[in-house]
C-alpha cells in the first residue's frame, strides 16, 4: 500500500524484514532458491510482524509474512490460524494460495512464517472511492456465490463473529464509560442493547467469509481484485462481508453522509452483494461495530501493538457518529432478521 493513507486507515508498527533473525531470512532464502536481494516492506493491519515482498537472487519474488513469539503470543496464534485456513481455502479467484509456510524456533523464540505469491496491485485508499468499492464489491459478490454453501460446513469457528458483538449492555452498565451518559445513548438504551442481540441472530449463515474486511485486506490489480489475510475466516450469512466492507468506507469518512462519494444508502439497496438485505441490518451491524471497537478501546494495548487502540477509538466514533445520524425509524430492535439466502 501507498506511504500516505490516513490515519482512519488500520495501520501498525510493523518490524522490517531485515531485522527478522538471520535464521527467519535464511529459510525464505531457501523458498525462493538463492540469496534475498531486494526487500519492500509492507505497512497495513496490526500485526507487530513483518510483511514484505522479497526477491530472490533468482528474480523470484513472494510476499512474506513472518512474526515471533516475544513481542506478542497472540500474533503468533494468528499467522499459524491463517497458514492452517490458507491451506483449506478453495483455490477461487480473489483467494491467494499460500506457497509455503513454517514453524521455526530460534534461540527459545517461536516464528511463524508464512509465504505468498507477491502480486502486482495496491490496497485502495481512504476515503473509499466510487470506483474502487464498485470493483471490490462486485468481486466479492462473485467470490460470495462460489463460496456458498460454504465448502466447510459446521465450522468450529462459526460462533466467534456473533459473539464479538456483545459489548452495549457493558458499556451502558459501566458509569465511568462516557458514552453511557450521553443523552442519545441513554434515552435509546434499551433499543440499543436489543439491536445487538438481533444482530447476533442475523450473523449466523452458510457462506464461507472472509469477516475482516477492510482496505487493507483487499488489493487491487490492474483486472483483479484479491482478498487476503483469511486468518478470521468462518460461515457467515452472505451479506457479512459486503456489510463490513460498508464499515471500512463509513470509517474512512467515504460515505455522502459524511461528505464523500460512496453513497452507502443506495449501494445497500441496489448493489447484488446485499440484494434483499434490509437497512436496518445493516444500521445494527454498524451499531454493533461501533460498541465493540468502542469497548475494546478502553482496555490496555496489547504488546507490540502501539496504534490500535487509538484506532479502535476514532472508528468508533466515526461509526457511532454515522449510526446517530442513519438511525432508521422505530420501533427497535429494527425489523426481523433477514432470512438467509
Amino acid at each position: 500500500m501507498g506511504a500516505m493513507q490516513p490515519a482512519t486507515y488500520a495501520a501498525g508498527v510493523r518490524r522490517r524484514f531485515e531485522d527478522l533473525p538471520p535464521a527467519v531470512i535464511s529459510w525464505v532464502a531457501d523458498q525462493l532458491g538463492g540469496a534475498v536481494v531486494s526487500v519492500q516492506n509492507q505497512v497495513g493491519g496490526f500485526s507487530p510482524g513483518a510483511a514484505a515482498v522479497v526477491t530472490g537472487a533468482t528474480g523470484q519474488a513472494v510476499f512474506v509474512k513472518a512474526v515471533g513469539s516475544t513481542v506478542n503470543a497472540g500474533a503468533l496464534d494468528f499467522y499459524r490460524a491463517e497458514r492452517e485456513l490458507a491451506a483449506r481455502l478453495p483455490r477461487l479467484p480473489g483467494i491467494v494460495p499460500a506457497v509455503a509456510g513454517a514453524d521455526l524456533e530460534i534461540d527459545e523464540e517461536f516464528y511463524a512464517v508464512l509465504v505468498f505469491p507477491a502480486l502486482a496491485g495496491a490496497t485502495p485508499q481512504h476515503p473509499w472511492r466510487v470506483d474502487d468499492l464498485g470493483r471490490v464489491l462486485d468481486a466479492l459478490h462473485a467470490l460470495s456465490v462460489q463460496l456458498t454453501p460454504s465448502p466447510w460446513p459446521a465450522n468450529d469457528t462459526d460462533q466467534r463473529l456473533p459473539d464479538f458483538f456483545r459489548w452495549w449492555e457493558r458499556i451502558l452498565a459501566d458509569a465511568e464509560d462516557p458514552w453511557a451518559g450521553d443523552p442519545w445513548i441513554r434515552a435509546r438504551a434499551a433499543g440499543l442493547v436489543a439491536a445487538e442481540e438481533q444482530l447476533r441472530l442475523d450473523l449466523p449463515g452458510g457462506t464461507l467469509s472472509h469477516t475482516d474486511l477492510r482496505a487493507d485486506n483487499v488489493l487491487l490489480g490492474r483486472d483483479d481484485v484479491w482478498f487476503v489475510d483469511w486468518a478470521h475466516a468462518q460461515n457467515a450469512a452472505p451479506w457479512v462481508d459486503a456489510g463490513l466492507l460498508l464499515a471500512d468506507v463509513i470509517a474512512s469518512y467515504g460515505d455522502v453522509l459524511q461528505g464523500g462519494s460512496v453513497d452507502v444508502a443506495a449501494i445497500v439497496q441496489g448493489h447484488p452483494a446485499l440484494r434483499g438485505v434490509d437497512p436496518a441490518l445493516i444500521w445494527r451491524l454498524m451499531l454493533g461495530l461501533a460498541g465493540a471497537l468502542h469497548g475494546m478501546s478502553t482496555c490496555p494495548s496489547p504488546p507490540g501493538l502501539p496504534t490500535i487502540r487509538g484506532w479502535q477509538a476514532t472508528t468508533s466514533q466515526t461509526l457511532f457518529e454515522w449510526c446517530r445520524r442513519a438511525a432508521p425509524a422505530g420501533p427497535w430492535p429494527l425489523a426481523a432478521p433477514v432470512a438467509e439466502r
